[in-house]
């Protein structure tokens, strides 16, 4: 399932997910949180795209909220690590 991640600001992205429906996410990520899951060198916008993909393993992307931070993902999945 094809995710692209465009970076809006500094700390807000959007996601796209294709599949048989099209959907949009806002997601916050802000630099607390990215130090927090980022354990090796790589971009915020990769860390969200992972972040979609454990997602997508779980759920269909049709049950995805519209806008959500990055850490509300271990509300729903304790098991989440990036």
């Amino acid at each position: 399932m094809p995710v692209e991640v465009k970076q809006i600001d500094h700390d807000n992205f959007e996601v796209t997910v294709s599949s048989d429906v099209v959907k949009y996410q806002k997601v916050k990520f802000t630099n607390e949180a990215y130090y927090r899951y980022s354990l090796i060198d790589i971009s915020k916008a990769q860390l969200v795209n992972r972040a979609f993909l454990f997602v997508l393993r779980k759920e269909p992307n049709t049950s995805i909220l519209t806008s959500f931070s990055i850490e509300e993902i271990e509300k729903y999945f304790q098991e989440f690590k990036i």
